[in-house]
């Protein structure tokens, strides 16, 4: 707390301004009712200029939003032969369909699918298999700027 050197009020450590008295701190002395008005109406007036700024760019975000393309994805999942080897007849057949109806590869990943198998109840022999799984993802432009 501090003491204002005009009119002795207690007021917070932060306070520019007293209260009571308009002592300001910033200018060291009382500020007079036409001072407080253009101060008041100097902090309104920048408080528009950054309201405007941010619709503007608002406006300008939603502009480049509709001049941004738009596109789909496909996911594709093809299991691995028996043998553990990429089904390359699966995946060729699967990059030659999505390519006739537009779609380009986008990305290519494994996942490694882990499970347990009991192949009968009453014997106590459980078995751990894994498949692999080559995962394809498809993207194609659905609408673009001139759309």
């Amino acid at each position: 707390m501090k003491q204002c050197p005009n009119c002795g009020e207690l007021i917070g450590d932060d306070v520019k301004e007293c209260f009571n008295c308009h002592y300001s701190y910033f200018h060291r002395r009382v500020i007079n009712s036409n001072e407080i008005a253009n101060i008041r109406y100097a902090n309104e007036q920048l408080a528009r200029e950054r309201e405007e700024q941010q619709k503007e760019k608002e406006r300008q975000k939603e502009a480049q939003l509709k001049k941004n393309p738009l596109y789909e994805y496909k996911t594709v999942i093809i299991n691995d032969l028996s043998t553990g080897e990429i089904d390359g007849k699966a995946f060729n057949m699967a990059l030659s369909e999505y390519a006739e109806q537009g779609w380009r590869l986008h990305s290519v990943f494994v996942n490694e699918v882990g499970k347990t198998v009991s192949p009968m109840m009453f014997i106590q022999i459980s078995l751990n298999a894994t498949i692999d799984q080559t995962i394809l993802i498809f993207e194609r432009c659905i609408k673009t700027e001139d759309a």
